[in-house]
C-alpha cells in the first residue's frame, strides 16, 4: 500500500505557497490562517502568571506532560490580553508527538510565536487555526517541512499565544502520534462585548429565520 506521508507533505507545501512565509517576529493567526514557518520571539516579557498546570499525558505508546501557564501584564503582548504558554515536557515511550491541537479560541484574537526555553527543545513547523476559528494546531512535521516530532528523551519548544482575552478556563487540547489523546490545559474566554456582539448576530440570525418562515 503507498505510503499517505508523501502526499500529505506535498498539500502542506502546497499551503504553504499560497499562504506564505510568516515573519520573524510573532504574527497574526487569524480563523482559518497558516504561519509557516512558526515564528520565533523571545517572549513574553515580565508580566505575573495567573495560572498554571502539570497535566500528565498517558497513551498507550508514550507518556509526557503538557505544561501551560497564562500570564497576565505580558509587555509584549499588542493585544492587550492575557498570554497563553504551551509546552510538551519529558516524552517517554516508544513513539513521538506529531501534533498538538488546542480548543477554545472562537472569538480570540491570537497572536502566535514560540521561544526555545533550553538547548535541544524541538521547534514546531507551523501553526493553523480552522475555519471557525475554535481550534489552533501545532504541528512538529518533519523534514522538508519542519525539524521533527517530539521524540521520546525530548521536549518541545514553548508555544505562545498573545490574544485579547480578559480571563481564561480549563479547556481541552489533543495530542496526536497516530493516535489521539485528550488533557486538560487552559483556553481563553472572549470579551463581554465580543460575547455581546456574538449573541446579537445569533439572535439577528433567528428574527430573520422567523420571518422568512412567517412570509412563506
Amino acid at each position: 500500500m503507498r505510503s499517505a506521508k508523501p502526499r500529505t507533505a506535498a498539500i502542506i507545501a502546497l499551503l504553504i505557497l499560497v499562504w506564505g512565509v510568516a515573519p520573524a517576529g510573532a504574527a497574526p493567526l487569524a480563523p482559518g490562517g497558516l504561519l509557516f514557518p512558526a515564528p520565533l520571539e523571545a517572549q513574553p516579557t515580565g508580566g505575573v502568571v495567573i495560572a498554571s498546570s502539570i497535566q500528565p499525558i498517558v497513551a498507550p505508546t508514550y507518556t509526557a506532560n503538557l505544561v501551560t501557564t497564562v500570564i497576565q501584564g505580558d509587555t509584549s503582548n499588542l493585544l492587550g490580553g492575557l498570554t497563553f504558554t504551551y509546552e510538551i515536557q519529558g516524552v517517554a515511550g516508544t513513539e513521538s508527538i506529531n501534533r498538538l491541537s488546542i480548543l477554545g479560541y472562537d472569538n480570540i484574537l491570537v497572536d502566535a510565536s514560540y521561544r526555545l526555553p533550553a538547548p535541544g527543545a524541538i521547534p514546531p513547523a507551523f501553526y493553523d487555526r480552522e475555519m471557525p476559528g475554535d481550534a489552533l494546531g501545532i504541528s512538529f512535521a518533519g523534514p522538508p517541512i519542519g525539524p521533527g516530532p517530539v521524540q521520546p528523551g525530548q521536549s518541545s519548544a514553548t508555544l505562545v499565544f498573545q490574544t485579547n482575552a480578559p480571563a481564561h478556563v480549563p479547556a481541552q487540547a489533543f495530542l496526536i502520534d497516530g493516535a489521539t489523546t485528550g488533557v486538560i490545559t487552559f483556553a481563553p474566554i472572549p470579551e463581554p462585548a465580543t460575547l455581546t456582539l456574538c449573541g446579537m448576530g445569533a439572535l439577528g440570525l433567528a428574527l430573520a429565520y422567523r420571518r422568512r418562515r412567517a412570509k412563506s
